[in-house]
């Protein structure tokens, strides 16, 4: 049996969640649903793809640096490391 719950979003987003809704043929709420679906799947906070953090700025600033500083570690070697089968 599903709940019914009432949100508060602001009023920019309307136009967006409604445009998602046309494009994909389904319901706000089942847009709202699938959101919160990856939410809570991701064990929390979701890096958005706008309005990045400042801390995530860091972050991947911090990581590209590392990785052209050749400051990494190939997916292959960590697995071999870890006793993990590789591809």
């Amino acid at each position: 049996m599903a709940s019914k719950i009432s949100i508060s979003i602001p009023e920019a987003m309307l136009p967006q969640l409604d445009a998602a809704a046309q494009r994909e043929r389904r319901s706000r709420s089942a847009l709202i649903r699938e959101a919160l679906r990856h939410y809570l799947g991701a064990g929390g906070r979701v890096i958005p793809l706008d309005n990045p953090q400042s801390d995530e700025i860091a972050a991947v600033r911090k990581g590209r640096a590392e990785f052209e500083s050749g400051e990494f570690v190939r997916l292959e070697d960590l697995q071999r490391e870890l006793g993990l089968p590789t591809r």
